[in-house]
């Protein structure tokens, strides 16, 4: 990544985050797998999925994932006018 791309618009570019590391964990609201639910809710914020981003200009906050968020999401083309890119 250059730093002439994160200058386009920082407040929306994610740089870093964290999400659950273990392969048997879900974020915590059981979407994904629903029997690790109770094993990661320490990976949501009162039963929303979300975790920690680190944004172009250096701010964090709780990224809450869109509803109706999910794999498909991947393959998206990404938009500088949205919410993080």
């Amino acid at each position: 990544m250059k730093s002439s791309e994160i200058a386009l618009r920082p407040s929306t570019k994610i740089l870093q985050g964290d999400w659950p590391w273990m392969g048997s964990r879900d974020a915590g609201d059981g979407k994904i797998n629903a029997s690790a639910q109770a094993k990661s809710v320490w990976h949501n914020n009162r039963g929303k999925r979300g975790w920690n981003m680190m944004y172009g200009d250096g701010h964090v906050a709780l990224f809450n994932f869109p509803n109706g968020y999910n794999e498909s999401w991947t393959t998206r083309r990404w938009d500088i006018n949205y919410d993080w890119w």
